[in-house]
């Protein structure tokens, strides 16, 4: 445009542009380039930190749940090697042999053990020389561990407590209660 057609500039129009051209001189200064790069470091490590800060409170969250559900199965866990630990003869060391025998034959027949993948996850069963179906049956299944890649454990006493509050393992009660109550059982891996 030229001088004759233009506008004139209010006294307002002159005072906005006289406020911003320092802002523009300052914005355009390697300081404050620099402080907005600063800023921005800031807000990644703040969410770094953040991200960090989540999962260490969801594994803070698993070991005290995880803890709770072994202290759960320790009287259940303790109560059946107290009763294989006494006489022959005595009628709790015989029901306490028939129940391993016959959890151990539940189990086998469910077809959720899978005695490679519980060897390869739980080395020290092959180290302790014991079957690893017997193993999961007189301890296993009292710490958590999974029989399979096809149950997990911990997440069934995760997604039903009344399990955990009874003492009873996951895999025991599936197999005699909740398989045929509906209840559902999850792969290790799956989900949270």
């Amino acid at each position: 445009m030229n001088k004759d057609n233009a506008m004139p500039y209010s006294s307002e129009t002159n005072e906005s542009l006289a406020r911003i051209a320092p802002e523009s001189e300052v914005m355009r200064s390697p300081i404050y380039r620099e402080r907005l790069a600063e800023i921005a470091e800031l807000g990644h490590a703040v969410v770094k930190l953040e991200t960090q800060l989540q999962r260490i409170t969801a594994q803070h969250a698993y070991a005290q749940l995880s803890q709770h559900i072994l202290n759960m199965l320790k009287n259940a866990h303790s109560q059946l090697h107290t009763a294989l630990s006494k006489l022959r003869t005595s009628p709790d060391r015989r029901r306490a042999t028939k129940k391993v025998s016959m959890d151990v034959g539940l189990i086998e027949a469910s077809g959720l053990f899978d005695t490679e993948w519980y060897l390869e996850m739980y080395p020290d069963v092959a180290e302790s020389g014991m079957a690893p179906i017997r193993h999961l049956v007189l301890h296993g299944a009292y710490e958590l561990r999974d029989p399979g890649p096809n149950f997990s454990a911990f997440k069934y006493h995760k997604t039903y407590p009344d399990v955990t509050e009874a003492g009873v393992p996951a895999i025991l009660h599936y197999l005699r209660h909740g398989k045929a109550e509906g209840r559902r059982a999850s792969k290790v891996g799956e989900g949270a």
